[in-house]
């Protein structure tokens, strides 16, 4: 993802577009994140390990949306420069 915020900002998009990027691709990796956190805790937790696995597989797959999203995004930025 800092691949993207770097491309964002040496390619100078609009600051409207870039900013939104940029949020998104925040989003997504609290997203990330706490699907990893709540992969882990239901590994290391003896309670609530299916709720927490249920937790952490809604949670990566729509963080890979939101990361197809950005890349839309980021192509539209990019054809509208």
């Amino acid at each position: 993802m800092a691949a993207v915020i770097g491309i964002i900002k040496l390619l100078e998009l609009s600051h409207q577009h870039g900013t939104i990027i940029d949020d998104i691709l925040a989003f997504d990796s609290a997203l990330f994140l706490a699907s990893r956190l709540f992969s882990y805790l239901s590994v290391r937790t003896p309670r609530d390990i299916a709720r927490l696995e249920h937790a952490a597989d809604l949670q990566f797959p729509l963080g890979m949306a939101v990361i197809v999203a950005s890349g839309f995004l980021l192509l539209y930025a990019l054809g509208s420069v």
